[in-house]
């Protein structure tokens, strides 16, 4: 993820993902200037893939920042729930 408007720094991140067999949980760090250290942005997942999927994000001293109860109502897969993830990412 970089961003590059008038109000927002470029920033490099790294995702890390655990995919379950009902979840995708992720980390989402950012890389330091440096390039030696790494900082926890967020960190949570996409449960319940199988039936009614919700998203739960905390911050870096584990504050929760939202659970969005996924406007489908039906199974998901691993996939869509990646791309869900990747486009939340984006807006934040």
């Amino acid at each position: 993820m970089q961003a590059d408007t008038e109000n927002e720094t470029m920033i490099e991140v790294i995702l890390a993902l655990n995919a379950g067999s009902t979840s995708l949980k992720f980390s989402l760090f950012a890389i330091t200037r440096d390039r030696e250290t790494l900082s926890l942005l967020y960190q949570g997942g996409i449960e319940d893939l199988g039936s009614e999927p919700r998203f739960l994000v905390y911050n870096a001293t584990g504050q929760r920042q939202g659970v969005e109860q996924l406007t489908v109502k039906a199974a998901i897969s691993h996939e869509e729930a990646l791309s869900m993830l990747l486009e939340w990412i984006e807006r934040h």
